[in-house]
């Protein structure tokens, strides 16, 4: 299954990922009217992330146990057919229990319209708007089969610590990636800085 994944190596964080979303998930898909003349203005599905030197776009990241689809209330959030997490806005109620679940804060919250926004890999294009759009091609649409398949490209936590391509092999989750952050983490510096300082 291909993943929108991140080389933070060469991503600036220009936010253009951010923009091309929003204008993609747009009534007009016009980058003027979707910023300033769309009421109520759409969410974009990614965010950019800024940690010192290190920064990237984040977004879902496919999980192969999808904590959001097993606690919605609702089946708005769901596993279709080919194993993949999809959404039914139309069964959205906004109770946000899918936000709440997520190890990686990567849903986010359309306060507008009282539902949540989350990332559809631009259904029904070739290629994700965020990707076609990177102007660094620091984001990268494709399929891996573990860690290390593609030198330099790598999961990432919504933290700003790189994580290992764990999260497509079976059976490993969240949980199992986010203790094995530490090994993998690096930044342009060679370090990673939390928020306010300190370390992770």
């Amino acid at each position: 299954m291909k993943k929108v994944y991140v080389n933070p190596d060469v991503c600036m964080g220009c936010g253009l990922c951010e923009v091309y979303c929003l204008v993609q998930h747009s009534r007009t898909r016009n980058l003027i009217k979707a910023f300033r003349r769309e009421k109520p203005r759409a969410t974009a599905r990614i965010r950019v992330e800024r940690y010192g030197a290190l920064s990237f776009g984040f977004q879902c990241r496919r999980c192969t146990e999808p904590l959001c689809a097993y606690s919605c209330i609702t089946g708005a959030t769901y596993v279709d057919g080919d194993g993949k997490v999809a959404f039914d806005e139309n069964k959205c109620i906004g109770c946000l229990t899918c936000v709440l679940a997520c190890p990686y804060g990567a849903i986010a919250r359309d306060e507008a319209r009282g539902l949540v926004a989350r990332c559809d890999m631009c259904d029904g294009e070739e290629i994700p708007a965020c990707v076609r759009n990177c102007p660094n091609e620091a984001l990268v649409f494709a399929e891996f089969s573990g860690a290390g398949a593609t030198p330099g490209v790598a999961e990432v936590a919504s933290n700003g610590a790189e994580v290992a391509l764990v999260l497509d092999r079976p059976g490993v989750g969240p949980d199992e990636s986010r203790a094995r952050r530490d090994e993998t983490r690096t930044a342009r510096d060679g370090s990673v800085a939390a928020p306010g300082g300190g370390d992770f």
